[in-house]
């Protein structure tokens, strides 16, 4: 993942995924990269956040937020 950062001991894994209601369409490094690979498709876009939990880069399940500040205070607030 190309989006990682450490706080308070923790990696978490950031990115951003479109989606149609609750199903996940595809997941991107950015934004800008989202918005791309998605042009014209009718979906929304999200950003995720979750703990990084071993070597292989597997993460915990993530939370999402309309903003990248809004799923990191919710991935924080559970950490």
């Amino acid at each position: 993942m190309n989006n990682e950062i450490k706080w308070k001991g923790y990696t978490i894994c950031r990115w951003v995924v479109a989606m149609i209601d609750d199903t996940i369409l595809g997941e991107f490094d950015s934004m800008v990269d989202a918005k791309k690979a998605m042009k014209g498709a009718p979906c929304t876009f999200k950003y995720a956040a979750a703990e990084e939990i071993n070597e292989d880069g597997d993460v915990n399940p993530a939370v999402y937020g309309d903003t990248l500040k809004e799923a990191m205070d919710k991935l924080k607030s559970v950490l």
